[in-house]
């Protein structure tokens, strides 16, 4: 069952990748800049296609079925976010899109976390890894439904301009959890991807020092990633959201 729904996931996110470059293509009018535009063909194209690599070559490699979820994952998110652009969304569709968009852009996170948690093996080593993954895997549906529930209208994109954001599912009661909520979701790239960084520290000190080599670069990138968006989101100068991982809901 599972390696099916894996199958499931990879052929979907081929699916929306085709979907999001065939409207990059003809409508870029949706992506609002060229940045955007060539996010789908420098960024979201390259990362599915490594994961689908990845996985054909290696279809048991625990690291390589990550990288492919990951890919799979934000080619959905992203064809998503543009198709809910294409013209007037009215209630339930706006909060299926709406709640769509956010478990994808929170999955894609997660699994990019988790390629860093389990990098390079093609196994579990240690049983740390499988706790921690089913932890940070957690924020996916809850921070969603969290989202839903405690505020007045829907928490999407402000260039989605003709999605109605009337919210039917709103719980008054719980209102005080709705910036909690945002700040989960806004500050999701720092807080799961240095969950991965830290368990690649972890790794990279438990190897040996030959094996070191395969952490170095990697481990700088996301350190790095990671640095960047902290600070950045801290000074409210700049987003980086959308040069990693796509346009952010706001």
């Amino acid at each position: 069952v599972a390696r099916n729904a894996y199958r499931a996931l990879v052929a979907m996110g081929g699916v929306s990748l085709i979907a999001t470059l065939v409207l990059a293509f003809t409508l870029p009018h949706l992506y609002g800049s060229i940045l955007a535009q060539a996010w789908a063909w420098g960024a979201v194209a390259p990362l599915y296609l490594v994961g689908l690599f990845a996985v054909m070559a290696c279809p048991d490699h625990l690291s390589a079925r990550w990288l492919g979820a990951a890919g799979s994952l934000l080619a959905v998110e992203t064809v998503v976010r543009r198709v809910m652009q294409l013209g007037e969304v009215g209630i339930p569709w706006s909060v299926a899109g709406t709640v769509a968009v956010q478990v994808a852009n929170l999955s894609t996170t997660a699994a990019i976390a988790s390629v860093l948690i389990v990098f390079p093996d093609d196994h579990y080593r240690y049983p740390y890894q499988q706790r921690v993954l089913r932890t940070i895997w957690i924020a996916p549906p809850l921070v969603p439904v969290l989202l839903l529930v405690s505020r007045p209208s829907l928490y999407f994109a402000p260039t989605w301009t003709d999605v109605d954001d009337t919210n039917p599912v709103f719980m008054s009661d719980l209102s005080p959890l709705g910036s909690l909520a945002e700040t989960a979701y806004q500050w999701q790239y720092v807080v799961l991807w240095a969950v991965g960084v830290v368990a690649m520290v972890v790794r990279y000190h438990r190897a040996a020092p030959d094996a070191r080599r395969q952490f170095r670069w990697p481990l700088a990138a996301a350190t790095a990633l990671v640095a960047l968006d902290a600070v950045s989101r801290s000074l409210n100068q700049f987003d980086p959201a959308p040069v990693i991982l796509g346009v952010p809901l706001h």
